[in-house]
């Protein structure tokens, strides 16, 4: 791989991970939200409603999907992460080829 390739390659990495970086930070903020969200319904659950009434079990249905969302997040914020790492191995790779290649090219060989 050649110095030009090399450099493309480091800038489509870095790319790469800022996408990454953004996609867990978007699902980071999306799970404090709903942490929010499902500490609403259980001090409105705990506080006003009586336990056997229609509202309560609704809540409690709506609780649930939220944890399970919840989950789902979990695994796709691990997902970018292993990914992540993934990437940020492949700069430190695509850097020491860049780094030697620009020593390669601009060493002067005096023999």
């Amino acid at each position: 791989m050649g110095l030009l390739t090399g450099q493309d390659r480091l800038i489509y990495l870095k790319l790469y991970k800022n996408q990454l970086e953004y996609k867990i930070q978007l699902i980071t903020q999306t799970q404090l939200q709903l942490s929010q969200n499902v500490m609403e319904f259980e001090t409105l659950v705990g506080s006003e409603l009586e336990v056997d009434s229609p509202e309560v079990k609704l809540l409690m249905a709506k609780q649930q999907k939220l944890k399970q969302i919840e989950k789902k997040l979990d695994v796709a914020v691990t997902r970018y992460q292993n990914s992540l790492k993934a990437v940020n191995q492949e700069i430190e790779s695509a850097q020491r080829l860049v780094d030697h290649e620009i020593k390669q090219s601009f060493s002067y060989q005096v023999g």
